[in-house]
C-alpha cells in the first residue's frame, strides 16, 4: 500500500531473469572486483617484500590496509571502468539504445599469475600450505591456514 501511495509500481521479476535488471552485475562489477583483488594482492606482495628485507623477523606480520587505502583502491577501481563498459552492461541487459555486445576485458591469465605468485611467496614463508589451500578468482578467502602460529605475540 505504501509503495502505491508513492506511485511506485512493484513488479515481480521471474526467477532466472533478475540479471536483466542488473547491468552492473552483468558486466562491470566483476571488473571492479578484479581491480580490488589486484590491489589486495599487491598489498600482500609489498608486505612479503618488506618481511624479506628484515632477516631478523621470525614471523610474517600481515597488516590490514587502513580505510583510506581501501577507499583509494575502490575509487581507482571505479575510475578504471570505461564508459563503454557501462554502456555495454546496459546493452547486455537489453536496456537503453543500441544493444551492442558487452565488452569485458580478458585479464584472467594475468590475475591468476599474480595470485599464483602471492600464494608461492606465502607458501615459502610457511604462512599457507598450497596443498591445503587453493585460491582462484572465485575465492576471496582461504578456508584454512597452515598449522602454524602467525600471531603477533612474540613481537
Amino acid at each position: 500500500m505504501y509503495a502505491r501511495s508513492l506511485k511506485i509500481v512493484l513488479v515481480k521479476v521471474p526467477p532466472g531473469l533478475t540479471w536483466l535488471c542488473q547491468p552492473a552485475d552483468a558486466v562491470w562489477i566483476k571488473h571492479m572486483k578484479d581491480r580490488l583483488r589486484r590491489h589486495w594482492l599487491l598489498h600482500l606482495q609489498g608486505q612479503i617484500s618488506d618481511h624479506r628485507t628484515r632477516p631478523t623477523a621470525l614471523t610474517v606480520e600481515v597488516k590490514d590496509p587502513d580505510r583510506a587505502e581501501v577507499a583509494r583502491w575502490a575509487s581507482n577501481a571505479w575510475k578504471d571502468i570505461l564508459t563503454s563498459m557501462i554502456v555495454a552492461g546496459f546493452a547486455h541487459c537489453k536496456l537503453g539504445v543500441g544493444y551492442a555486445a558487452a565488452v569485458e576485458p580478458d585479464e584472467e591469465i594475468e590475475m591468476q599469475e599474480l595470485i599464483d605468485a602471492v600464494v608461492k611467496d606465502l607458501a615459502e614463508l610457511s604462512v599457507v600450505d598450497p596443498r591445503k589451500n587453493v585460491l582462484d578468482n572465485d575465492q576471496d578467502v582461504v578456508d584454512q591456514s597452515a598449522d602454524m602460529d602467525v600471531s603477533n605475540e612474540n613481537k
